[in-house]
């Protein structure tokens, strides 16, 4: 009969490398405590996950429910039929597959493609020359025009009318105006309609001739949408 388990002064071990088991489907252990790192091969969970700092996976992380008030870092994929909780900071380098993802703060997503309902800020300076100037500006997902703002650069009292339109010849976003204000290194907003937009469309803005020579900024805030 061969070796079922070897007992050394540091370690407990099977005779073979994979050949044993502890407990069984029907004969478990009740709770396991263990101070330092549990290293597996697949993480299988009926009940609840939980982390009372951390946890830290290299594989793919499957369950009902996950509860972290620590890390969580998963290297591979993490898929959740129901609740997973991270009261601290959740990093995946791969794919996290949920059917519902609710936040109470910001989504925020490194990619370009980010999330739905991310906004985002498009930024142009127009030079100094008082001759009309026309820019595209390309956006990083499809979205809707929230809101637009002017502001004025390193000279006062600029007045100009400003067009924001989807591409070249689509849905004007902001009908021709003016900015008032006109003050050197004041933020003004312009009138909007929420016009929506997919990202093979650059948002072509126009500057009207002006009577004063000068620099002026425009910030156009976008929200993904799908």
């Amino acid at each position: 009969m061969g070796k079922i388990f070897i007992i050394n002064d540091s370690s407990i071990t099977g005779g073979a490398d994979t050949a044993s088991d502890l407990g069984t489907g029907s004969v478990r252990w009740g709770n396991g405590y263990i101070a330092n790192t549990l290293t597996v091969g697949t993480v299988s969970a009926t009940g609840s996950i939980v982390g009372a700092s951390s946890g830290s996976f290299s594989g793919k992380v499957s369950g009902t429910i996950g509860s972290f008030s620590g890390t969580l870092s998963v290297g591979s994929a993490a898929t959740f039929s129901s609740d997973m909780q991270v009261q601290g900071t959740a990093d995946f380098t791969h794919t996290m597959t949920a059917t519902t993802i609710s936040a109470s703060g910001q989504l925020i997503s490194g990619s370009t493609a980010g999330v739905v309902g991310q906004l985002a800020s498009l930024i142009y300076t127009f030079d100094t020359t008082s001759a009309l100037q026309v820019t595209s500006i390309p956006v990083p997902f499809a979205g809707r025009i929230e809101n637009v703002y002017i502001t004025t650069g390193s000279v006062s009292a600029i007045v100009a009318a400003y067009t924001v339109r989807v591409g070249s010849a689509g849905s004007v976003a902001v009908a021709t105006v003016s900015n008032t204000t006109a003050s050197q290194g004041v933020q003004e907003a312009l009138t909007t309609s929420a016009t929506t937009y997919a990202i093979t469309n650059a948002l072509v803005v126009t500057r009207s001739a002006q009577g004063t020579a000068g620099d002026t900024a425009i910030c156009i805030v976008v929200r993904k949408t799908a």
